[in-house]
């Protein structure tokens, strides 16, 4: 009985949103920008984790993305890891 009910509940969603959620029939950019954009957050990513801790605001303007004043308002003592998956080694 519980599974018709996940069913149920996944097919309302589908036919609520017959498209895919990641990229959505939008511009999706090709292999190299991507790959860009990625190192760029990653970037941005390790600066908030060095600036927050010591109560700095972090600023970035580049190519992709641009933060005026940010800050994670909350933060463990230790930064996490970044982990980046790929179809191959």
């Amino acid at each position: 009985m519980k599974s018709k009910g996940v069913t149920a509940s996944l097919q309302s969603v589908v036919m609520r949103h017959p498209r895919p959620a990641l990229g959505g029939g939008q511009y999706w950019p090709e292999a190299p920008e991507r790959i860009n954009r990625m190192f760029e957050a990653i970037d941005i990513i390790t600066k908030l984790f060095v600036n927050s801790p010591a109560g700095k605001d972090t600023k970035h303007s580049r190519q992709f993305y641009k933060l005026e004043c940010t800050r994670l308002r909350t933060m463990s003592k230790e930064a996490p890891e970044i982990l980046i998956a790929t179809p191959a080694p």
